[in-house]
């Protein structure tokens, strides 16, 4: 009897453990970002709340977790001094593209800051990487004006 509350309680136990989810279900009660203007006290709720969730739970839109972490770092690292932060931005930017090259999102905030930063071929490559898996009519062509000018 005791050996098959053992086995029961194990196989709950690895059941749970082996449940995955979508990180898009979970991301309105992690990340607080919002293009329009985000507070320090949001950026830094996002990154603690981004930093301890067990990234190997997420079976789905684990590129869009990566990015939004990403962006929190990318804000961090606009108000402080602390290059830590833009090189965890970097890393995050970089792992989101490795899970979804097609994210035109990803592409194309790394194709601004590198155009920024003067690393033109990365820059230019990036950019041609969001030409070509964003749709047309949410091309910002001023921006894209902007890193063409910068890299030439």
């Amino acid at each position: 009897m005791r050996g098959l509350f053992l086995l029961i309680a194990l196989t709950l136990g690895l059941s749970v453990q082996a449940q995955k989810v979508d990180y898009m279900e979970m991301r309105d009660t992690l990340a607080f970002l919002n293009c329009r203007g985000t507070s320090k006290d949001t950026v830094d709720l996002t990154i603690k709340n981004l930093e301890k969730l067990d990234v190997n739970s997420i079976d789905t839109n684990l590129a869009q977790c990566y990015y939004d972490l990403g962006m929190a770092y990318y804000y961090k690292a606009s108000w402080t001094e602390e290059e830590k932060w833009q090189e965890k931005s970097y890393i995050a930017s970089w792992k989101s593209l490795f899970l979804d090259s097609d994210n035109p999102s990803a592409n194309w905030n790394l194709a601004l800051r590198y155009s920024q930063t003067n690393e033109c071929e990365l820059a230019k490559k990036l950019l041609e990487q969001y030409l070509e898996t964003c749709p047309r009519e949410y091309w910002m062509l001023d921006q894209i004006e902007l890193i063409k000018d910068r890299c030439n």
